[in-house]
């Protein structure tokens, strides 16, 4: 016997406020999964972005952005050689636990074990016995970006140039056009005008009316139009989560200026007296931001901050509305996570796509995914400001003495007892990423791994010598920065 046919259904109505990098993010990731069966409509309203929060037209990523580039097949050369970005091998962090201290927290692997032992706990072994160890000295990408070269990794990974991983620094009005270009092209449509009023109909978003009488009907609504929240507010009845108990900054200053026309290969974050500065290199300019607490301040508070607040909603998809970027959180951008969680949160859109008005369990599995992924974030921001040695400064001092979630706590009660990570489900950032942060930042373990004294001493001492003078040799081999990009550049335009 042949199956019923399915009921015929419309094309799913998803409907996305904002038109700035959160909303393109959103209409190209979704045109490109599921475009084919459903009808995606972004209204612009043409303001400022704030879709990621009041930070500032540039952003860095993690390399994770990159995988969703090749999902929506955005031109990576096009970028860098026609859209204001750079690239970017890790984040110098200076002043965070000594002030004038400075580490940089690359992208990608830190050295390499030996059998079962990890190379932190070997490190461990060697300072025990005396030995200075850094372990930014073993990682590829700390010595391109010291040295100002690059190429992309390598894709064989018997090759020590296999063990780095890159990210891009982002003009966010030039990235916006790329997205909206890719979008468009991929089959979503733009329309302009001011959102003027919510129609809601049994607690669901049913169109949205704007200036001049449009009218957008939709189905699946996404916001994606900043920390107001002008549609999930319309649907959503619990307080947000707040954060300001650990992450009490909640001003922010952006300022940009010129630079060198070749830009670092790092973004900078840079701690002060009652908060810290991030530096985001573009071409022939840099992005400068002060992100500090109002209560610590004093006398160098500006009437210029613009303000905000540290926290995620408690849903961030409700009924019929999902939101994304700064309408699902703020978070501050010690290093870069902001991108990486829209990147996520497109992606679990697409893979619990709804088929109807109701879908209580993908909307479930999405809060729990996207909100986990949000605490994650905000734990490992949490740990910079926590693991600080700057005494007698009252905004560190109370940084230092703070009670910490629980999640942290244990991870680094854990860490610091035998140097072993915890990681969790949704982790954001690598747990090379975590091992670099505690040991620059002085949380280093009590003890380290007992397997690592069955290594006989010549044999470890011969292994780290080994690792560097094959990273320092493949280093001088590859071409300065600028060489590259004029290599790059006179590719993609012919």
């Amino acid at each position: 016997m042949g199956q019923n046919p399915e009921p015929n259904r419309r094309p799913a109505r998803v409907v996305i406020l904002g038109g700035g990098v959160v909303g393109w993010m959103a209409a190209a990731g979704l045109a490109q999964a599921v475009g084919g069966r459903t009808t995606i409509t972004l209204v612009d309203e043409g303001d400022a972005d704030v879709g990621l929060g009041p930070f500032g037209a540039a952003e860095t990523s993690l390399p994770t952005l990159r995988r969703f580039h090749q999902l929506i097949g955005l031109d990576e050369a096009a970028l860098v050689c026609g859209g204001g970005a750079s690239f970017g091998l890790g984040v110098v962090l200076t002043g965070w636990h000594q002030p004038g201290q400075s580490y940089i927290q690359p992208f990608g692997e830190v050295g390499a074990g030996l059998g079962p032992v990890a190379f932190h706990q070997l490190a461990g072994r060697l300072r025990a016995a005396g030995r200075q160890v850094r372990l930014a000295d073993y990682s590829l990408a700390a010595l391109l970006a010291q040295t100002g070269r690059f190429v992309p990794p390598s894709n064989d990974g018997r090759s020590v140039l296999s063990s780095y991983d890159y990210a891009l620094h982002l003009d966010l009005p030039a990235y916006v056009t790329a997205l909206r270009t890719r979008a468009e092209r991929l089959g979503a449509r733009r329309v302009r005008g001011t959102l003027t009023d919510v129609e809601s109909r049994e607690g669901r978003i049913a169109a949205l009316r704007l200036a001049g009488g449009d009218r957008i009907e939709g189905d699946l609504f996404l916001d994606c139009a900043g920390a107001s929240g002008r549609l999930i507010e319309r649907v959503a009845s619990a307080e947000p989560v707040d954060w300001s108990e650990w992450l009490p900054c909640d001003r922010v200053i952006v300022a940009e200026r010129g630079d060198r026309p070749d830009p670092h290969l790092y973004a900078q974050s840079e701690a002060r007296s009652a908060g810290w500065r991030r530096i985001v290199p573009l071409p022939g300019r840099v992005l400068d931001s002060e992100v500090f607490c109002s209560a610590f301040a004093g006398d160098d508070a500006s009437g210029a901050a613009v303000a905000f607040a540290s926290g995620r909603r408690r849903e961030v998809w409700v009924r019929n509305c999902v939101a994304l970027g700064g309408a699902a959180g703020l978070l501050e951008p010690v290093e870069p996570s902001a991108l990486h969680l829209v990147g996520q949160a497109v992606a679990h859109l697409v893979a619990l796509f709804p088929e109807g008005p109701d879908a209580p369990a993908e909307a479930a599995e999405y809060n729990r995914l996207a909100c986990t992924e949000w605490d994650r974030a905000r734990d490992f921001v949490i740990l910079h400001h926590h693991a600080n040695a700057r005494t007698g400064e009252p905004f560190w001092d109370r940084a230092r003495a703070m009670s910490l979630p629980d999640s942290l706590a244990y991870k680094i009660e854990l860490y610091r007892s035998r140097g072993r990570l915890a990681l969790y489900d949704e982790e954001v950032f690598e747990e090379a990423h975590w091992i670099m942060a505690f040991d620059e930042q002085g949380m280093r373990p009590r003890r380290y791994d007992a397997l690592a004294d069955g290594i006989g001493a010549e044999q470890l001492r011969a292994h780290f010598e080994r690792l560097r003078e094959v990273m320092v040799g493949a280093v001088r081999g590859l071409p300065p920065y600028p060489a590259f990009l004029r290599q790059l550049c006179a590719g993609a335009r012919r």
